[in-house]
């Protein structure tokens, strides 16, 4: 035992000695007479990561300032560390006489352990660890032991421990009966353990040695490791096996873990047969192996430091690659696997348990200790058991193989038995085996042929001697037939026509050859039989190739005549799918059996669909001026050999379209008979359609062209009137009775204007004076004023991003004055109109009447009475009108005007649900002129005025009405007299200060 005594000087430790141990007292450990055992754990105070020279006065001074922490578990564990550990705890004797106990530090790798004992004014130190032989210890026992003899009251103690290793803190005092009862029982198990360790290392070596199987050796290396490793870890092989050697004590501890991986990972490779069935995690594992090969060297060149940590590391490493090879082992359903499972699950427990005390994330406890050797004395037993029950496998299998041995040697012999075909074994010219079929087929028994020499039975002829030279080719080494033919000789004499099949083998280290001889005569003379009927056959087929040649000539120009068919039909389908007419066949009974594309667009379905069903099925025609049915197509090409009506037009509902087409036809003839027909259907609805607007703009050019005129005499007649009396009104302000005459005088003449004022704008007087303007508002403005006052209410769906038009505010808002008020007065007892503005852009994909671009789309809807179908085509004819005091100009006027700004208007109506109005303007990028002209401040009257009309009337009221405001009036009724009045006027330098002009003066 080796012991350093040093008295260090401390003035003032005994003064605080006693403040110390009062402080702590509720921490210490109360030894009373009949003490058994306590493990320290909760009473320990510690302190951490202390330089490895401080000295014993500043751990006192760092005591005495509470720098040490108070341990919360059981057994302490710090991880690895180059500094020290210093633990403190205080024993008390509560009886007058001193107590022997023992002080057990319970981890045998431990490095240095220095106890420091108080005695009076100084601590006897008492150090000991495993880089210290065994024979210094003050206790001889595997792990480290200090008899403490404890004076009466409380004594604290100081404990100093340094490793390269792990740092754990498992201290216990025992008493010493208990301490002695504890050896008696624990140190048999520990030996039975490593007993039986031992026996399987044996076993399963003389195993190898016996049978060279490659496992027993694998596991007897793991075996031999972690049982050394286990011995180094509880401390029995320092006191037994190299008591005195510290420095082999120190490394062989990593070593023997890289050593014990080694073994495993070697016998999982074999145990589980990996180089077979599962190549790619075999090839890992042997790399692993190697690196771990590698490592059995570091504990030799690093430090105990790193090269525990890293045998720490790559345990666990290794731990979980055996149990992941064993999950797909087991998925795989190798049987071996099952031991092989259960016996690495308790080895990886126990490996994982010391490994994580190692690294101080478990505290140190019975599992954590013992769990190692545990785990590994069941892994041994199990991997001893799964050997075991592979080579009792094994065994079964041999037996299995000898059995199916047995079968198949009874079943080939039953084969050669019953073969059809001979065979026999020839040794030295002479036959010594035969089965019945070739006795049969020679006429002997098989007791005569077994032993009868080759030559017996062989023919004197060029094909008998073939046997007799193959046989000695064979015999001599050199290349023989494998297959020939021959003659033999039977019993009786008799010559018979034979197959041999022959190859050399060993038999008993004799050459042997092995023949299979298959009798052929009446083969042979089936031959002969089918070479005449052969040569009768050839004279008949000479004569059938001359008929075939004739048939091939023949076939050629059905070919060629084929070949011009197809071509001319798929010309025939080429220029039915290019023309733009829909085309149909159909046989005597109508039925179609021929659609082109374009009929089949017409039909609106295929042409699989509409094949063999009645043409009048899928198109039925109606005049489009009467609506009456057209009579069937058909019967008519059938009843007068022909059909045109390219005179009148026809439609017909396609996609829910009203198509309007010509048709012509005629019968399809066959060497002179009528066997179908063929009909064209040539649609012309946008043609048709065209021609009706274009009917429709030249009638309202026409109705234009008089109702200007008309206006333009009546509006002056009106503009006389209405002057005269609003001069009238001036004259006779005081007067009330004549007055009210005067305005309802006027109000007549106002009604007749407004009606005056629609026929211009219907005539071509009536040109729009466009601006760049947003219809949002003026839509909005002119519903809410229509609508105020009635039941009527109005939804608006406008799009934000609404495109500008360039339009006629005046003419545009006329065309929606008109729209909304038909709506209201659709709609007697109330209703909702909605209108919808949207962004539109024309690509032709519909067919409208307007020319690709973008439009803005204004649709008016409402939920009136709607309109007759009879009366869709009439409702924007002048004067046409189903109301009692309707005047027929709105729509008539919203149509011209709509037209004169270059877009469209159509209606779609359904009685009892109502009307929508669609109108297309051209959108325009230009943006809207915000910006309006201020109105000039009329200051005061006077001034010369030019006036130009073709009417004298108006000139009469016109120059009354500014002569009283002090306006000078000259009058010219055209527009050559005006240039020249204005030109005068320059001349003179008295310009016209106002220029008064009617645009519509005849001839002007």
């Amino acid at each position: 035992m080796h012991r350093k005594s040093k008295l260090i000087a401390l003035p003032f430790l005994l003064f605080f000695w006693a403040i110390v141990t009062a402080v702590f007292a509720a921490d210490t450990l109360l030894v009373t007479k009949d003490f058994d055992v306590a493990t320290l754990g909760l009473y320990v105070q510690y302190c951490k990561e202390v330089p490895p020279q401080t000295d014993i006065s500043e751990i006192v001074r760092l005591y005495k300032a509470n720098k040490f922490q108070k341990s919360t578990t059981i057994n302490p564990s710090f991880g690895y560390s180059h500094n020290s550990i210093w633990v403190c705890f205080t024993l008390t004797n509560p009886s007058q006489a001193p107590a022997q106990v023992l002080l057990e530090y319970d981890y045998p790798l431990i490095d240095d352990i220095t106890l420091f004992v108080p005695n009076g004014s100084h601590f006897t130190e008492i150090q000991t660890g495993d880089r210290f032989p065994f024979s210094t210890r003050p206790f001889p026992y595997r792990s480290f032991v200090f008899p403490l003899e404890l004076k009466p009251g409380s004594t604290t103690y100081f404990l100093r421990i340094r490793s390269e290793g792990s740092l754990v803190v498992p201290l216990k005092v025992w008493g010493l009966k208990a301490f002695e009862h504890m050896r008696n029982i624990t140190l048999p198990l520990i030996w039975m353990h490593y007993g039986l360790m031992i026996a399987l290392f044996f076993y399963n070596l003389f195993l190898f040695i016996s049978t060279r199987e490659k496992s027993f050796l694998y596991v007897s290396m793991f075996i031999i490791g972690v049982t050394l490793f286990a011995m180094a870890n509880n401390g029995l092989a320092a006191q037994y096996l190299w008591p005195s050697s510290t420095w082999w004590g120190n490394i062989c501890h990593p070593f023997f873990v890289f050593f014990a991986m080694t073994g495993i990972l070697l016998f999982t490779r074999e145990f589980l047969s990996l180089r077979f069935v599962l190549k790619k995690l075999d090839t890992f594992i042997f790399l692993f192996t190697c690196i771990i090969i590698g490592c059995l060297f570091t504990p030799f060149l690093l430090q105990y430091y790193y090269a525990t940590q890293l045998s720490v590391l790559m345990a666990a490493i290794a731990s979980v690659i055996i149990i992941f090879v064993g999950m797909i082992a087991q998925v795989k359903k190798i049987r071996e696997a099952i031991f092989y499972n259960i016996a690495t699950f308790s080895f990886v427990a126990g490996v994982l348990l010391i490994g994580l005390r190692s690294f101080g994330v478990l505290s140190d406890n019975f599992f954590t200790a013992w769990g190692y050797q545990l785990g590994s004395s069941a892994m041994i037993v199990l991997f001893s058991l799964g050997i075991a029950d592979k080579v009792n496998t094994w065994r079964r299998d041999k037996e299995r193989a000898l059995a199916q041995l047995a079968t198949s040697e009874a079943r080939y012999r039953t084969l050669v038995e019953n073969a059809h075909d001979g065979i026999i074994l020839v040794q030295d010219w002479k036959i010594v085996f035969t089965n019945s079929a070739f006795a049969r087929m020679l006429g002997y028994s098989v007791i005569e042929l077994e032993g009868m020499q080759l030559k017996h039975i062989i023919a004197e002829t060029p094909l008998g001697n073939e046997v007799m030279v193959q046989y000695q080719n064979r015999l001599s080494g050199r290349d023989a037939k494998l297959q020939y033919e021959a003659q033999l000789k039977r019993k009786t004499g008799n010559i018979i026509d034979v197959l041999i099949s022959a190859q050399m083998v060993l038999l008993d280290g004799i050459p042997t050859s092995v023949a299979i001889i298959t009798d052929i005569s009446a083969l042979k003379e089936a031959y002969d039989t089918i070479q005449h009927q052969y040569e009768e056959i050839q004279s008949q087929y000479e004569e059938l190739e001359a008929m075939n040649e004739e048939m091939v000539r023949t076939h050629y120009e059905l070919t060629e005549a084929t070949h011009k068919l197809e071509e001319e039909s798929e010309r025939l389908h080429a220029t039915l799918r290019s023309i733009y007419d829909g085309v149909v066949a159909t046989d005597l009974q109508g039925n179609i059996i021929l659609a082109n594309d374009k009929a089949e667009k017409l039909a609106g379905t295929s042409s699989n669909e509409i094949i063999g069903k009645p043409f009048n099925s899928i198109f039925t025609f109606h005049y489009v001026t009467t609506k009456e049915e057209f009579k069937n197509p058909v019967n008519e090409i059938l009843r007068y050999g022909e059909l045109d009506t390219s005179g009148f037009a026809l439609t017909f509902q396609s996609h829910d379209k009203d198509v309007v087409v010509e048709l012509s036809g005629a019968p399809i003839y066959v060497e002179g008979n009528i066997i179908g027909t063929v009909i064209v259907m040539h649609d012309i609805t946008g043609q048709y359609w065209l021609e009706k607007e274009i009917q429709k703009i030249s009638k309202l050019e026409s109705l234009s062209i008089l109702a200007g005129g008309i206006a333009h005499d009546f509006n002056n007649l009106l503009t006389g009137i209405i002057g005269n009396l609003s001069i009238l009104k001036v004259k006779v302000s005081d007067n009330i009775h004549i007055q009210n005459y005067i305005q309802r005088i006027e109000n007549a003449a106002q009604r007749a204007a407004d009606l005056t004022k629609q026929l211009l704008t219907f005539s071509k007087g009536g040109e729009p004076i466009k601006e760049v303007t947003s219809l949002e508002q003026i839509i909005k403005d002119i519903a809410h004023f229509v609508l105020s006052g009635s039941k009527v209410r109005c939804d608006f769906e406008i799009s934000p991003d609404l495109w500008n038009c360039e339009v006629d505010v005046g003419q545009i808002s006329q065309v929606f004055h008109n729209l909304i008020i038909n709506a209201m007065q659709s709609m007697p007892k109330g209703g909702i109109i909605t209108i919808r503005a949207a962004n539109y852009i024309h690509d032709n994909t519909e067919q409208k009447p307007i020319a690709p671009g973008k439009y803005v789309m204004i649709a008016i809807k409402d939920e009136g009475i709607g309109i007759p179908k009879e009366n869709l085509s009439r409702i924007f004819d002048p004067f046409f009108t189903t109301k009692e005091r309707g005047s027929g100009l709105g729509l008539a006027t919203s149509f011209s005007i709509i037209k004169r700004h270059g877009g469209h208007i159509e209606v779609q109506s359904e009685i009892g649900k109502g009307s929508v109005f669609i109108i297309y303007l051209h959108a325009t990028e230009k943006k809207e002129n915000i910006a309006k002209g201020a109105k000039a401040p009329f200051t005061s009257p006077g001034g010369r005025v030019l006036l130009m009309d073709d009417d004298f009337t108006i000139y009469e009221v016109a120059s009354h009405m500014l002569d009283m405001y002090g306006f000078e009036v000259d009058w010219v009724d055209t527009g050559e007299k005006a240039i020249e009045k204005y030109k005068e006027s320059l001349a003179k330098s008295t310009p016209y200060d106002v220029i008064i002009m009617d645009l519509t003066v005849p001839g002007s």
